[in-house]
């Protein structure tokens, strides 16, 4: 590995934490961090003495052309008569419906079971982080988990909303 190569990798962590400040997405955060590391090797003369400081100022030339073209792509005309992602008013009003039918059936749960079922669905939460945070076993937040999903699917068929 060449100097600058050497010097570089010393820098990925630093890069990587500067970068996902800045666009809050890891896998763009590790492209970025990617292309930065190849312009910076790829560049003509001789080894940078000022390796960070390059190497940071490329990766912030490359977030603001990602924020540069994707500010171009958001301004595409809206053909409001036909859309195209199928979203039509009565779709709408369908998954309004479904998303109030939803939060009704979870606020009906006990609580034990609606809080451990919103970490474990809504928020990702593993099982043993729930547990221990509300001071129950793994095992028992799995057992919270499944009849929240069994309410909910019984609740899903009486309530005429059985498919997509």
């Amino acid at each position: 590995m060449s100097q600058d190569g050497i010097m570089a990798a010393g820098y990925r962590d630093a890069l990587l934490r500067l970068i996902r400040r800045r666009v809050r997405d890891a896998a763009l955060s590790e492209d970025i961090a990617q292309d930065a590391y190849v312009r910076y090797l790829g560049r003509e003369g001789p080894p940078a003495q000022e390796g960070w400081a390059l190497i940071r100022t490329i990766a912030l030339n490359l977030i603001r052309d990602h924020f540069r073209a994707g500010a171009r792509r958001s301004f595409e005309p809206i053909d409001e008569e036909h859309p195209a992602d199928g979203h039509t008013p009565e779709s709408a009003v369908m998954l309004r419906e479904r998303v109030e039918w939803f939060s009704r059936a979870v606020e009906a749960m006990p609580p034990l079971q609606r809080e451990v079922f919103i970490r474990r669905r809504l928020h990702g939460q593993s099982a043993r982080e729930a547990a221990a945070e509300l001071g129950i076993t793994p095992a028992a937040v799995d057992a919270h988990a499944a009849r929240a999903l069994v309410a909910l699917q019984k609740g899903r068929g009486r309530s005429g909303w059985g498919g997509r």
